[in-house]
């Protein structure tokens, strides 16, 4: 007998920096940044997950043009209207070095460490004894306090940035979480380790005119036997210049699972996005919860927030060549 499970992962993987790459604790040009979020994954079928995150991180200087970036965030994850649920709160820590005489690469390195706690819900299962003669009668005599578990995760990530011209810049990171591989079992005797997961992720951003700017992605992510392999290409249009209002949009193609579309504004300092996974594997033809007859579409949708903005004025020129993670 087999099972098949899933850490935490988004569609908008840069949409809560942190949980991508703890080297982009504070990797941006103003004070603070408030990030978050929602994502609904195959609602319509009995299996379904609700995954919320939400970070607030912020940078303040160091030696010389460097600088320091912290934060912290948080996330829950719940599978089957909450019978499952994960918790986990970190708190993470990131140096900005900046390279060469121009000052236009920026090598960073953070870390994480928090505690993540796993429970199950007992309310939402039927287990065998609670069946007599045939029908549903009674509570079960399970100890369902043995199914809680917690554990202290580690975290780390390396990012390089570089300012090629006054129209092009890219990044490319990598980070592994559950570096020491903590055990995840939920039953007692058990020996379950989480495995180690690792992501890579690259980007190039390109100001293709002087109201558009184009940047193709890729993200690379890997736990135990599991990989996520995602091309995709995002664009921003300046649509209206004197109150900074950007249009955005992107497509991405998470090789042999989803083709995944979104769009978007930013505001200002505010920017919301939508995304939709459009589910490509065998998942497509399950039948839904509320018709077993006909096949329902399994589909996932996203809705992150980013809200960046400045304690003070007068700040000096400090800018992380990366665009947009």
């Amino acid at each position: 007998m087999g099972s098949m499970a899933q850490d935490l992962h988004f569609s908008q993987y840069y949409a809560v920096p942190m949980t991508l790459n703890p080297a982009l604790t504070g990797a941006f040009n103003e004070d603070f940044r408030v990030s978050g979020i929602h994502r609904r994954q195959w609602q319509n079928i009995n299996a379904g997950f609700l995954t919320t995150a939400i970070g607030f991180d912020m940078n303040f200087d160091a030696f010389g043009p460097d600088r320091f970036g912290i934060g912290v965030y948080a996330y829950n994850d719940q599978m089957g209207e909450g019978v499952f649920k994960n918790n986990s709160f970190s708190l993470a820590g990131a140096y900005h070095r900046v390279l060469g005489k121009q000052q236009r690469s920026h090598l960073s390195f953070g870390i994480q460490g928090g505690y993540a706690s796993t429970n199950l819900d007992g309310e939402g299962l039927i287990f065998e004894d609670q069946y007599k003669d045939f029908k549903l009668s009674g509570s079960t005599l399970e100890d369902l306090n043995r199914f809680n578990t917690g554990n202290i995760n580690l975290h780390a990530g390396l990012n390089f940035s570089h300012q090629l011209s006054a129209k092009a810049n890219f990044n490319l990171g990598a980070s592994i979480f559950h570096i020491s591989s903590p055990k995840s079992s939920l039953l007692e005797g058990e020996e379950n380790k989480l495995g180690r997961r690792m992501a890579a992720h690259a980007t190039f951003n390109y100001k293709l005119t002087e109201r558009l700017v184009i940047s193709p992605k890729f993200f690379f992510m890997t736990q135990s036997a599991d990989r996520i392999i995602m091309p995709g290409l995002m664009a921003d249009y300046l649509l209206i210049p004197s109150q900074k209002l950007y249009l955005l949009g992107g497509v991405w193609d998470r090789l042999g699972d989803a083709l995944i579309v979104m769009g978007g504004l930013r505001f200002k300092n505010i920017e919301a996005r939508v995304s939709y996974d459009a589910t490509m594997s065998g998942l497509k033809d399950l039948p839904g919860v509320d018709n077993f007859d006909n096949a329902t579409p399994v589909n996932a949708w996203e809705i992150g927030i980013t809200w960046v903005g400045r304690f003070r004025n007068g700040k000096g020129n400090y800018t992380v060549p990366c665009g947009i993670f």
